[in-house]
C-alpha cells in the first residue's frame, strides 16, 4: 500500500508538468490570433464597441507577448500562474 502511494505521489509532478504544458501549447498552436477570436466573438454577442475590442487586443498582446519566442511566452506565463493563485 505505501509503495502505490509513492508511485502515485511520484507520478504526480510528470503529470502536472504535462497538463500544465498542454494547456500552454494549446492555444498557441491553434490556427489564427486566439485573443482576437475571441474578442470578435464578443463583438458580434453586443458585448462591445469596435474600440474597446481593438483596445483589448492591443492589451492582450502587450500582455502575452504573441510576437516573442514560444520560450519567453512560456516564461512569462508560467510566472503569472504560481500555485497560490490556483485557489
Amino acid at each position: 500500500m505505501a509503495d502505490d502511494i509513492a508511485r502515485r505521489f511520484g507520478v504526480m509532478p510528470l503529470v502536472i508538468f504535462l497538463a500544465v504544458t498542454i494547456s500552454f501549447l494549446i492555444p498557441r498552436t491553434m490556427p489564427g490570433d486566439p485573443v482576437e477570436t475571441q474578442l470578435t466573438q464578443l463583438l458580434s454577442q453586443g458585448g462591445g464597441s469596435i474600440g474597446d475590442v481593438q483596445a483589448m487586443v492591443e492589451s492582450s498582446r502587450a500582455r502575452f507577448g504573441p510576437e516573442r519566442p514560444l520560450w519567453a511566452q512560456d516564461r512569462a506565463w508560467g510566472a503569472r500562474c504560481p500555485p497560490s493563485t490556483w485557489a
